[in-house]
């Protein structure tokens, strides 16, 4: 069991140096170009409520069709640093000096 999880975490690891540390976040729809160039919605409570939750709930991917792209989120950044910090206190490997310091700018 600790070797799955090990392995787990290593493959996701590797998939997030990949992509950069960039995601999408569940409320990043009204980041898309598409509607940041309809003024008439941008600017409606409701429209935007139901914009987000389509987002959420659709079974597809909406953000590459409307030109979400991807971007650091606060939270998973402090998360990073969080862990990467308590490995390096409790490996003192070099290697995650460079992150540390990485998710500290």
């Amino acid at each position: 069991m600790y070797d799955l999880i090990v392995r787990s975490v290593a493959k996701l690891e590797k998939y997030c140096i990949q992509e950069g540390f960039k995601g999408w976040d569940p409320f990043d729809g009204l980041n898309s170009r598409l509607f940041q160039q309809i003024p008439i919605i941008r600017g409606n409570k409701l429209f935007r409520l139901l914009w987000i939750q389509a987002f959420k709930k659709s079974p597809y991917n909406l953000r590459k069709i409307t030109g979400v792209k991807k971007d650091f989120n606060s939270k998973a950044l402090g998360l990073f640093l969080s862990g990467y910090s308590n490995l390096y206190r409790k490996t003192n490997e070099g290697e995650y000096l460079e992150k540390i310091a990485f998710f500290a700018d």
